[in-house]
């Protein structure tokens, strides 16, 4: 399996959606751009790319934001803040499935 068919296996929208919400938990919080690259230990730049989903962030990072934004992991994969109790079940698992391949995707793009 090439690098381009495990990137193909992967939702393009994950990746933008993982963007929003870290835009989204960002200015929630009132927080800059530079205060969030800063406590990353990255470039202003690479926030505005993994916000407009230009950049995948590591999951490293992810982990990291989870407790800067005292949030679940889960989190960064929902559509919004506001969650509808009627489809947890259902988003739970749509969740979860994404988790998983944003994990492969990403384990194996290390591996290369």
């Amino acid at each position: 399996m090439n690098k381009n068919n495990v990137m193909n296996q992967v939702p393009v929208n994950i990746t933008s959606r993982v963007g929003r919400r870290i835009k989204e938990m960002r200015v929630h919080r009132n927080m800059s751009v530079k205060k969030l690259a800063d406590m990353l230990y990255v470039s202003k730049n690479t926030i505005h790319s993994y916000e407009s989903g230009k950049e995948q962030i590591s999951i490293d990072a992810i982990h990291k934001l989870s407790f800067l934004f005292n949030c679940n992991i889960n989190d960064f994969f929902t559509e919004s803040l506001v969650t509808n109790q009627n489809n947890d079940i259902k988003n739970n698992n749509e969740i979860s499935q994404m988790i998983i391949n944003y994990f492969r995707s990403e384990s194996f793009m290390k591996m290369m």
